[in-house]
């Protein structure tokens, strides 16, 4: 920020304390992203997400679904779900404290950088507004898949060193 000197910046905000958390999936096959809202991220609010991935994208061959070892994809109450949707759904779990592993962490760094740095909203629904956007801009614009293709060069190269 800018300010004449002697003078004292004023920062606009929106003196709030609302936060939303983000859960999603991306599928490099069709390169898009499954998004939602939650207030908090537990067990319960996870299965309802994985029914959600399982709607869309369960008629369409194994879902393979890489994630990291947050607390709430290991909950117990998962197991029967899991379970009832084995052909259809597995989870597979990187190992920990490797987000560099995770394509996801990618456009969630992506999304940070376009819709939270240095952005003042008017209101909570405004910066909720402008995360939905930037979501829909990344699906079906080439932003997905290319994670995924930066993930296979990458492979490719430790392939060709071994």
């Amino acid at each position: 920020m800018y300010a004449l000197k002697g003078t004292k910046p004023i920062l606009r905000t929106y003196n709030s304390h609302e936060k939303i958390n983000v859960v999603g999936a991306i599928n490099p096959f069709e390169d898009e992203g499954i998004y939602g809202y939650i207030k908090t991220l537990n067990g319960a609010n996870f299965k309802t997400f994985l029914r959600k991935v399982v709607e869309v994208y369960g008629s369409k061959g194994k879902i393979y679904m890489f994630l990291d070892n947050a607390r709430s994809h290991h909950a117990k109450l998962l197991k029967p779900f899991l379970e009832q949707v084995k052909e259809q759904l597995e989870l597979v779990f990187l190992p920990p404290y490797s987000p560099d592993l995770s394509e996801i962490e990618k456009l969630w760094q992506e999304i940070k950088s376009e819709v939270v740095y240095n952005a003042v909203y008017d209101t909570f629904d405004d910066f909720k507004d402008a995360l939905t956007r930037a979501f829909r801009r990344k699906n079906n614009s080439g932003y997905v898949r290319s994670l995924f293709d930066e993930t296979k060069y990458l492979c490719e190269e430790i392939l060709m060193e071994v």
